[in-house]
């Protein structure tokens, strides 16, 4: 089953939705998806304790350039990121590997969830994607990127599935 949870990009507010969805269903997977400034899909491999001092969709910046204080400087997924990129560029999409999500909300969730998961669900299995942005589907172009985005995101689901129902995966 595939739960989507749409978040505010708010720093005070982005953490908690996330948090009762992670306890509500205990995932054995969870693929954190956000925009960034790219124009192919980047599977992230991991996430850093720092945040940057940007303002969120209401103005407001991050409390500390440290997320956790008492956190790890970095998480890495488990999860095999470039055979999954192989198996999108077999299907004629483009992808690549980044080593971290930024500076931003979307690094301060996935760290966030690196860190929660790790001490409340170990086996959980995470990474975090980067989409380009689509623009207002009002236009022929942007519907047509969002099927294909729609579809790829399909794909990774399911690679990262069979990678967790696999042994090979620890």
């Amino acid at each position: 089953r595939v739960v989507v949870l749409r978040l505010p990009v708010v720093w005070a507010t982005v953490w908690q939705p996330l948090q009762g969805a992670i306890d509500h269903y205990q995932p054995r997977l969870l693929i954190s998806v956000g925009q960034g400034a790219t124009q192919r899909l980047e599977l992230v491999h991991g996430a850093r304790n720092i945040t940057a001092n940007i303002p969120d969709n209401t103005g407001a910046r991050p409390e500390s350039p440290i997320i956790d204080t008492s956190g790890l400087d970095h998480y890495d997924t488990r999860l095999d990121l470039p055979t999954m990129v192989s198996r999108l560029s077999a299907a004629g999409i483009t992808a690549n590997v980044t080593p971290h999500a930024g500076e931003f909300i979307c690094n301060f969730i996935s760290y966030r969830s690196y860190t929660y998961l790790s001490r409340q669900y170990p086996t959980t299995a995470l990474f975090f994607v980067h989409v380009p942005a689509v623009g207002t589907i009002d236009n022929p172009d942007n519907q047509r990127k969002l099927t294909e985005l729609t579809d790829a995101l399909t794909q990774i689901v399911d690679a990262a599935s069979q990678q967790i129902g696999s042994p090979a995966v620890s």
